[in-house]
């Protein structure tokens, strides 16, 4: 952490407190923030300790809303994210009292259970009673415990006073939670050596999971292992081909291509909608987990989804070192030492702002890392454009499906469905411009599902997708018998949200979960719906059209969010 910066935030946290503690002559401010931000940012490395990100995500939200002038937008995530106390609470004890923490964290209690185990609740009173000013700093607590629970599941609007005083609440009780254990702390912080490479395993495990809990919502996986990726066969696009010199051109799978032919350590997938870019991606860091989990020789893999940075506070460098849990110090030897494979998804996917500042941060951090880490072996895709941004990268482009692997993929995800697949292959066979249109996975993948519910192939691309969506709107109704889902409410507020989307960032960028909340608000208003908004966001989800990632939410393909503004103009000017 920058030491201007750590000295102006205890500056600042000092002046908020200060009439809390007046009191209290034991507790020295300085001291005690200086210990907190120790155990901030001191890295946790021990296998099945998952409190990733947690000095990163304090830090800045204390910067945002201390030092820092916010909308009041913002103001309101990163109270979102600086209220998730469980986090610090659970980094304390696990330092102080190791047993209390294997037992609290296995056995998933709440916040009231673990503010009691820390010895913040000595009286173990009701903290949510408003009126506990004869136990002065639970006082504080108890109005933290009670804004995680509404926030949890409300959007609380709080104003200029609720705001403060919120923030005020929550700087009490990290500095009386790190004080009333700082002997034990300090003593533990002080002479505590840490392993300077961590296994990962528990990481890996995360993106293992995470990777077949994706893949799993859109096909049907037959058997165990067996994820075909048609998109990823490649072939390098030259940029600079003289009309008379042979240049011996590399194609493949990008999986076999990286282990041996490209020393470069550099690639970029070229590929428009559907193609498989980002699906490529998360396929290779599956596989690169896995093979960590293996062999601890082996490379650690890190994929970054650009649309989800929408802070220009936070770098990839950051970023990175908060899914890793790790210190930037050790982050850059891993970089140096070319102990990360880099996975940068949709260089096109970066949100706009209002003088594109965004993107050139974050070009100029990508450039900077092709530069500076040579040993790095960093793959970025892209839609094709005319200009590469960066030099001395060889491009490839992601080929559609040719006829064999069209049948193959029909044949995988209708193992249960030979009708459908009969239905399908006849129709390809007979129709060149479906079969054209259906040589994406996306597209295939989404005309198999058609058919299976609906039994009709639709006769253009946006019609797939339309009749797609449609058709998981039938079954949430029809087959799942949810009597609370109205699917004209749902699709005006994902149309207007698209919309929306579309408008602030350029692209299909990442929302926080208040930006959402607060548009389907605004949406309902002006349509008269009554509709729970938190319902619609949950079922949204379900639905698999929007998704939850990295802490944002966003539309799971590019193609949903196209088609949903398209339906916006409908709704908005009429057919």
């Amino acid at each position: 952490m920058d030491l201007n910066l750590k000295n102006k935030l205890k500056e600042t946290i000092a002046i908020e407190v200060k009439e809390c503690f007046l009191t209290n002559k034991s507790i020295v401010i300085d001291e005690i923030l200086e210990l907190f931000f120790r155990l901030l940012e001191v890295p946790i490395l021990e296998d099945n300790v998952e409190l990733s990100g947690l000095g990163n995500r304090v830090i800045l939200a204390l910067k945002k809303l201390l030092l820092d002038s916010v909308s009041k937008e913002e103001k309101a995530t990163y109270l979102a994210d600086l209220v998730k106390v469980e986090q610090f609470l659970k980094k304390n004890l696990y330092f102080i009292d190791r047993s209390s923490y294997n037992s609290i964290t296995s056995d998933y209690k709440g916040l009231a259970t673990l503010i009691n185990v820390c010895g913040l609740n000595p009286k173990n009173a009701n903290l949510d009673k408003k009126d506990l000013t004869d136990q002065h700093y639970l006082s504080y607590i108890a109005k933290v415990y009670r804004f995680r629970n509404d926030e949890s599941h409300n959007a609380p609007i709080l104003s200029n006073k609720e705001f403060g005083d919120t923030v005020q609440s929550i700087l009490v009780l990290f500095i009386y939670a790190t004080h009333l254990h700082k002997i034990k702390l300090k003593g533990v912080l002080e002479n505590l050596i840490i392993d300077p490479v961590p296994t990962f395993h528990s990481y890996c495990d995360l993106v293992i999971s995470e990777f077949r809990e994706r893949f799993s919502r859109f096909v049907h996986l037959s058997s165990k292992e067996d994820i075909t990726l048609s998109g990823s066969y490649v072939s390098e696009y030259l940029l600079k081909q003289g009309p008379d010199k042979e240049i011996s051109v590399r194609e493949g799978s990008v999986r076999d291509l990286r282990k041996n032919r490209v020393p470069e350590k550099r690639m970029m997938l070229w590929a428009d909608a559907g193609l498989g870019k980002s699906t490529t991606l998360e396929y290779l860091a599956y596989i690169d987990a896995q093979e960590r989990k293996k062999n601890l020789n082996a490379n650690v893999p890190v994929l970054i989804p650009l649309g989800l940075l929408t802070d220009s506070e936070v770098t990839i460098k950051s970023f990175i070192a908060t899914k890793l849990s790790i210190e930037s110090k050790l982050l850059e030897q891993l970089l140096e030492n070319g102990k990360i494979n880099l996975f940068l998804d949709g260089v096109n996917e970066i949100p706009k702002d209002t003088t594109n500042a965004l993107k050139t941060l974050r070009v100029k951090e990508i450039d900077a890392l092709l530069r500076n880490s040579k040993n790095t072996f960093i793959i970025i895709s892209n839609r094709p454009q005319d200009v590469n941004l960066f030099e001395n990268i060889p491009v490839f482009f992601i080929q559609k499906m040719n006829d064999q692997q069209i049948t193959e993929f029909i044949q995988k995800y209708t193992v249960d469905s030979k009708d459908v697949a009969r239905v399908i292959t006849a129709k390809l066979d007979s129709d060149a411009r479906i079969k054209d249109i259906v040589r994406s996975p996306l597209m295939l993948s989404r005309l198999i599902e058609i058919v299976k519910s609906e039994g009709v192939i639709p006769e253009n691309e946006g019609m797939i997708i339309d009749k797609f969506i449609k058709s998981l709107y039938k079954r949430e109704k029809v087959e799942k018998k949810d009597v609370y889902f109205n699917d004209e409410i749902i699709h005006k507020l994902l149309s207007s949200l698209a919309s929306f989307s579309l408008d602030l960032h350029g692209t299909n960028a990442g929302l926080t979960r208040n930006q959402v909340l607060n548009h389907f608000v605004k949406v309902k208003s002006d349509y008269g719906f009554d509709v729970d908004t938190m319902y619609s966001l949950d079922i949204s989800c379900a639905l698999n059209i929007l998704e939850l990632r990295e802490n944002v939410y966003l539309f799971v393909h590019q193609s949903y969010q196209d088609y949903y503004v398209a339906e916006h103009y409908k709704i908005v000017f009429g057919e």
